[in-house]
């Protein structure tokens, strides 16, 4: 197994290695960058009084790895629904409301 590992410019990790004929590849977002943008998620979501009527309004915040994840997910289940819908239904689900900068759901 070979393994290459890069520092990204975000402060991510990316890993790459061979295993059994399979090229495999992770990013990895250290737990301080996951810490830093759920409270700066928190704070928004109750320090905000959003206009629901504006188009184009920030409604979440998801990680990179966590949005690469859920489109790999989405592309496996065959991508029957848009993606936009497959993230609203994600980010609606009680497990993620983290994720919202709005209260309720989207």
């Amino acid at each position: 197994m070979k393994i290459r590992h890069n520092d990204l410019w975000n402060g991510n990790e990316s890993y790459t290695a061979i295993e059994n004929n399979q090229i495999i590849h992770r990013d990895v977002m250290p737990a301080k960058n996951v810490q830093a943008l759920l409270d700066s998620n928190a704070d928004i979501r109750n320090h905000s009084s959003p206009n629901r009527r504006a188009h184009g309004r920030l409604v979440a915040s998801i990680p990179g790895p966590l949005h690469r994840e859920w489109k790999k997910e989405w592309r496996n289940e065959g991508g029957t629904e848009s993606w936009e819908a497959y993230v609203k239904v994600k980010l609606n689900d009680p497990a993620n409301a983290f994720l919202r900068l709005t209260k309720g759901t989207i």
